[in-house]
């Protein structure tokens, strides 16, 4: 498919290693507008992607007691079945399951059901590519936005994102049902925010993914469809971030649907969730680009999230 005929920016992520200057300018305009953008020549492996799908369908083609044996918990690890998840309230409950991995070297040995055991070596791996990934982009933001050296200029976010702390950030594995086992017949996952910074999203040929594109005043919002582009991996930045730019840049509602043609389609997708380190606060950054703030969250990211994961789940004792 032909980059002009997407409704989303395509970044080439080498020419920050090579022109940081022309990268920043792209990520700054995507940001400030949808929020989302296609990243080509990232640095996840393609052999690696393809390894996890793999996994990814081998899992949950398996029998669902064996797949809930570690059901979903409040520090969102673990897995959820159909029906559970609540993303829009005004829709109900999605169609699809998920298995949430967290990963902290300080902490001891990741938790994971037997099921996946084996490829413990694996998700680590995956998990580590795709925080380094993130800590990159968000390098860029850091210098997108001016931030000032005394508030740590290019690190400013990075030093926030410490794999070895305390955070929200999960990679998670997703499996969407056909049709003919979906709760809702037009809607895969409702419309929602991500909560936390950064979003990287890996899709496998199977498309559906759909972003609210707000209109102009008196006119109507409308959904664009985000189709699979080869090689290439989704980013789009979370609620967070538009705490930290006071609405500078956006954290846009999307959603999952079913296409015409791919309704009798399980649709697979992984998705890495970068958050901050728990203590982190949420109230706007030192930048020239920031202006007019009138209010501060008075929350910091752990707070954040435990609100956000209990208007989804609710009651976690019904998570399987």
């Amino acid at each position: 498919m032909s980059s002009q005929s997407l409704p989303l920016p395509v970044l080439d992520f080498s020419k920050f290693k090579s022109n940081p200057a022309v990268f920043i300018d792209q990520i700054k305009e995507a940001l400030c507008s949808t929020g989302f953008f296609y990243l080509k020549n990232h640095d996840v492996p393609k052999e690696a992607i393809q390894q996890l799908f793999q996994r990814s369908k081998e899992f949950f083609q398996l029998e669902l007691e064996v797949k809930s044996e570690m059901p979903i918990t409040p520090s969102n690890e673990g897995y959820t079945g159909p029906g559970v998840e609540i993303l829009d309230p005004k829709l109900g409950l999605d169609s699809k399951e998920a298995f949430n991995f967290k990963f902290n070297p300080q902490a001891g040995p990741p938790k994971l059901p037997a099921a996946l055991a084996k490829q413990e070596d694996e998700l680590v791996e995956f998990y580590k590519t795709c925080h380094s990934q993130c800590l990159e982009i968000l390098r860029a933001l850091a210098m997108t936005l001016e931030i000032p050296e005394k508030e740590g200029g290019a690190n400013h976010f990075t030093d926030k994102h410490d794999i070895n702390q305390k955070s929200g950030s999960v990679l998670r594995m997703l499996h969407y049902f056909p049709l003919t086992e979906a709760v809702n017949e037009d809607i895969r996952a409702g419309a929602h925010t991500d909560y936390g910074s950064l979003t990287l999203l890996f899709q496998n040929g199977i498309s559906g993914l759909q972003i609210l594109n707000r209109a102009a005043k008196g006119e109507s919002d409308e959904w664009l469809d985000a189709p699979c582009l080869e090689d290439a991996i989704i980013v789009n930045i979370g609620d967070l971030m538009q705490f930290w730019t006071n609405g500078l840049f956006k954290s846009t509602k999307h959603r999952v649907v079913f296409h015409p043609e791919q309704k009798q389609s399980s649709r697979y997708s992984i998705a890495f969730f970068c958050h901050p380190n728990d203590s982190v606060s949420l109230d706007p950054i030192s930048s020239p680009l920031i202006v007019n703030i009138h209010e501060k969250p008075q929350i910091n990211a752990a707070m954040h999230l435990e609100q956000r994961l209990q208007a989804t789940y609710g009651n976690y004792e019904k998570a399987i």
